[in-house]
């Protein structure tokens, strides 16, 4: 509102004067370093923030990455024989 920065924390059932709340509030980690979330709660993901990735999604993503730049290659490699032409 105006310069201030606000938030709201809505809630599916009634927070009772005194409850604990927690929240995950997608806090964002720079580097290697996570955060281990302390909350206990069954659907938590354990971190605070995005939880950390599996090597098995470390993988996939690096062999999109490596998809995608030997689509571009090759997309370059098109035009310039298209353009010696």
């Amino acid at each position: 509102v105006g310069a201030e920065t606000r938030i709201a924390i809505v809630s599916s059932d009634a927070i009772l004067k005194g409850s604990e709340v927690t929240y995950n509030y997608e806090f964002e980690s720079f580097g290697t370093m996570q955060h281990k979330c302390m909350c206990g709660a069954p659907n938590c993901s354990g971190f605070l923030g995005k939880r950390p990735k599996t090597a098995k999604e470390i993988e996939r993503e690096e062999k999109e990455r490596l998809t995608k730049k030997k689509k571009k290659s090759a997309s370059v490699l098109l035009k310039e024989s298209q353009d010696a032409e």
